[in-house]
């Protein structure tokens, strides 16, 4: 997608060539194979230094988790009963777990200053090749690598002896780094007594934090990180345990992978558009349908994601949902995420992570779930 304003017929077209050949090859070859993907050369990542966004993300989660414990403590007198999962999501005997990204793009209308760095491509870490700051502008800087950085630090660090709940850790990384903008992660898991391997596939869209270079010098790298993230979403739709997408809903236009289309006159972004297309609520629909599992978890982490509910539950009405009734932040997203991960994995209430995060962590009426 470019920044142009017009309908790109083109674009569009070429975009569900590809979607119907990746919808014969899920039905041909009954889903999605986590595999280790071969690439001949790595794309650069650069990180933004918004002030260390995603250790801040990080550390903010981890205060979630010790809050969070105290919490259900708390609330052990007055359990409630939850709807177990568990039987329903491991039918094949492992827990496959997909957590796609969006282009998550900060537009304010106007050029914004920033610095970066470029960092080690396969660093799960913050690990980066040296601290020198390049400053930089961009109408619409893309934080998606940020928020995944955040997530990878909480997953893969050594489980807190003293939290001995805590799942949403001690994952080992099987492929992939922030270069790729795709990881493999597997950690062994026990639910009533028996052993359960646990994969989490997480995928990002950016190819930099520059809107200006997505679109232009870097497009055709852009095209093919956003199919990955998408593929990685949409194929977890037809077969995955649990599927997460974090992003933009493009108000009516659903989840979206690309660059945003910004208006010409003021550069915000052209609402108008995404309404009348609504390409990434067709795309969940469409791969909702041929999903064989009944059961499953979706969780839907965008701003007022409760617009797509009714059409989601229309075509899988046992679903479990996640979704937000407001408007979203990279923080109130990256803590959801991570506590509702960590509840999934642990065979948790997760009622108990939405009344948390709506009173004591966002104290709102923000996050929702159904058929939990």
């Amino acid at each position: 997608m470019g920044a142009a304003c017009s309908f790109d017929l083109y674009s569009w077209f070429s975009r569900w060539v590809l979607i119907i050949a990746m919808f014969g090859a899920f039905l041909c070859h009954g889903g999605y194979r986590i595999e280790e993907a071969r690439a001949s050369s790595t794309p650069a990542f650069w990180r933004v230094d918004w002030g260390g966004f995603a250790e801040r993300l990080e550390r903010q989660s981890e205060d979630g988790f010790s809050k969070l414990d105290l919490f259900r403590l708390r609330r052990q007198q007055g359990k409630t009963y939850c709807h177990d999962l568990r039987r329903f999501l491991i039918e094949d005997g492992r827990l496959d777990i997909r957590v796609a990204y969006g282009y998550f793009d900060a537009v304010y209308g106007k050029k914004i200053s920033f610095s970066y760095w470029e960092a080690d491509p396969w660093s799960i870490g913050n690990d980066i090749f040296g601290r020198s700051l390049i400053s930089g502008k961009s109408i619409a800087p893309a934080l998606d690598g940020e928020e995944f950085l955040a997530l990878m630090g909480l997953l893969t660090k050594k489980c807190p002896v003293n939290q001995p709940d805590r799942w949403a850790c001690g994952f080992e990384v099987l492929f992939g780094g922030p270069g790729l903008r795709r990881v493999v992660l597997k950690k062994n898991i026990t639910w009533d007594g028996q052993p359960v391997p646990a994969y989490i596939t997480v995928t990002f869209s950016s190819a930099s934090p520059f809107h200006e270079k997505n679109i232009g010098e870097l497009s055709a790298l852009q095209n093919q990180l956003s199919w990955q993230s998408a593929r990685n979403f949409l194929e977890g739709l037809g077969s995955a345990d649990v599927v997460f997408y974090v992003g933009h809903s493009r108000k009516l236009g659903g989840p979206d992978f690309w660059p945003p289309v910004l208006r010409s006159g003021d550069f915000k972004v052209n609402y108008d558009y995404y309404n009348e297309l609504r390409e990434g609520r067709r795309l969940l629909l469409t791969w909702l349908q041929a999903r064989r599992n009944v059961h499953g978890v979706l969780g839907l982490i965008s701003c007022e994601s409760h617009l797509f509910l009714s059409d989601v539950l229309d075509v899988h009405p046992s679903l479990s949902v996640i979704y937000t009734k407001k408007q979203i932040s990279a923080f109130e997203s990256t803590v959801g995420l991570a506590l509702y991960l960590d509840s999934i994995l642990g065979g948790k209430c997760v009622s108990d992570v939405t009344q948390f995060l709506n009173q004591k962590i966002i104290k709102s009426d923000f996050y929702e779930t159904v058929n939990f």
